[in-house]
């Protein structure tokens, strides 16, 4: 009589995804781009943080600028405040660049580092999802998100 391995199989299968789940994976930011990899993000959310619906309709203001515009300079709705730039909002929400002065950075890479903001800090106090912070980047420069009173 020949072996028959059918019986085997679930086992076998089960042994190779646990050996795919041991695996290291690549680490939550490597599907970025270099420039934006570089990044550090820091948390502030709180109940007086923003709605993330809100931040998200903010950050739809910069997503339609061009790749390769620079949003330190070209974004209409900016002005240039004393170290920031006017900060964009709806409602309560705000975004601001600061310390961008003669430094290149894309409204895209703006919206692409709030959106990964969102994922990293996100919280849900009283019924209601929020988020704040700030995106520290290469070169000095910091975008911000937060509540304005």
């Amino acid at each position: 009589m020949l072996f028959d391995p059918t019986p085997l199989l679930p086992l076998f299968f089960l042994s190779l995804s646990g050996i795919a789940n041991a695996l290291p994976s690549e680490p939550e930011d490597a599907r970025l781009e270099p420039r934006l990899a570089a990044a550090q993000y820091i948390c502030e959310t709180s109940a007086a943080s923003p709605p993330v619906t809100e931040v998200n309709a903010t950050l739809e203001y910069f997503s339609r600028g061009d790749v390769g515009i620079t949003c330190t300079r070209d974004l209409p709705y900016l002005g240039k405040g004393p170290d920031c730039l006017i900060p964009i909002g709806v409602t309560k929400a705000r975004v601001s660049i600061c310390d961008s002065y003669g430094r290149w950075l894309t409204c895209k890479d703006v919206a692409a580092h709030g959106q990964i903001l969102i994922e990293k800090c996100a919280q849900e106090i009283g019924g209601v999802k929020r988020v704040g912070g700030k995106v520290l980047l290469p070169k000095g420069m910091v975008v911000n998100v937060y509540g304005e009173n």
